[in-house]
């Protein structure tokens, strides 16, 4: 055994805090572009710069949560997963972390 199957849970990880980084920034940039071409002239308010974007995305994230597709994926899946005898569960992370970490 060497020392990448020891405790593996998936090489693959490193890439999901990229993502998120990469969505809040896409998310980040099309709220810094609507805001400052609409709100200024409608509302009057004042502009948003790019950090503040960033905080809006954030912000609204934690008060409102996300109920996008990955919402019904994982319903989907806590449900198929509580179905699940303990021996199924099993099989299920086994063959998880053998597609992942080979």
């Amino acid at each position: 055994m060497n020392s990448n199957e020891v405790g593996c849970p998936c090489r693959k990880m490193w890439k999901i805090p990229v993502i998120i980084a990469v969505i809040i920034a896409v998310k980040s940039i099309l709220v810094f572009f609507i805001w400052n071409a609409m709100v200024p002239a409608v509302f009057h308010l004042s502009s948003l710069s790019f950090p503040q974007a960033v905080e809006l995305v954030i912000l609204t994230h934690l008060l409102f949560g996300t109920h996008g597709p990955g919402h019904h994926i994982r319903r989907h899946w806590a449900l198929h997963w509580s179905k699940l005898s303990p021996e199924d569960r099993d099989k299920l992370r086994e063959a998880i972390a053998k597609r992942c970490c080979d």
